[in-house]
């Protein structure tokens, strides 16, 4: 009875007093990263972050975001992002259009745009507990077109002429520095940079030659958390 009621009043108690002397982690610069309600930085504890496309996504656009992949990937110089496949097998997004907190990081094509602002290209749900980053589900607004082609000079030069289309390729570069953990950035150059007119792409051509490589604000935020 003794040994009871020592379980049930001493033992809780030692477990708030050795809390209580637990030393608080301090708060972080942002880096650029988004913040936890302890400002502290989210970002993912193992890697590769896997995602899966539902099949609302298309084939062609599949393409595409595997290329954006690869760019995250070389800068990183190792596969932190990879693409199991796409699938029926995702559960279908709420009433509102938003993806369910199911444990796996998914890529949806919203066909009626439900959820989304006029203009909203894309959205990326994040999860975290602590500081550690557990699910990011990735949005399409299906209601608005998007330019696909992203293999050659001619290719990123005609997105110009491609009237009110939206660079596929620079859209899911943004998102997957999203689902990273990145924050927009509109202080200077950044595929983190929170509007991306249609016609227009993160991309430059140098030499005739196209560069698919995120900014040096980018690479600068990368290296503070990961």
């Amino acid at each position: 009875m003794r040994k009871r009621i020592f379980s049930l009043f001493i033992l809780p108690l030692v477990v708030m007093i050795s809390q209580g002397c637990q030393k608080k982690l301090p708060a972080e610069e942002s880096c650029n990263f988004q913040l936890n309600n302890k400002h502290r930085r989210v970002s993912w504890f193992r890697t590769p972050i896997q995602f899966y496309a539902d099949d609302s996504v298309s084939w062609e656009m599949i393409e595409v975001i595997e290329e954006a992949i690869k760019i995250w990937n070389n800068e990183f110089d190792t596969n932190v992002l990879e693409l199991v496949g796409r699938t029926k097998s995702l559960p279908e997004l709420s009433a509102d259009g938003v993806p369910p907190q199911d444990g796996y990081n998914g890529i949806y094509f919203v066909e009626d745009g439900r959820s989304f602002r006029s203009t909203e290209q894309g959205r990326t749900h994040l999860y975290h507990k602590g500081d550690y980053i557990h699910e990011a589900d990735i949005s399409i607004n299906g209601v608005l077109n998007y330019y696909l082609d992203f293999k050659s000079e001619k290719d990123i030069s005609s997105l110009s002429t491609e009237r009110g289309k939206v660079d596929f390729l620079s859209l899911m570069v943004h998102e997957f520095g999203h689902a990273l953990g990145l924050a927009h950035i509109d202080s200077e150059p950044s595929v983190m940079k929170s509007i991306l007119n249609p016609g227009q792409s993160h991309f430059r051509i140098t030499n005739g030659k196209v560069e698919k490589v995120i900014r040096d604000i980018d690479r600068e935020s990368l290296a503070c958390e990961y």
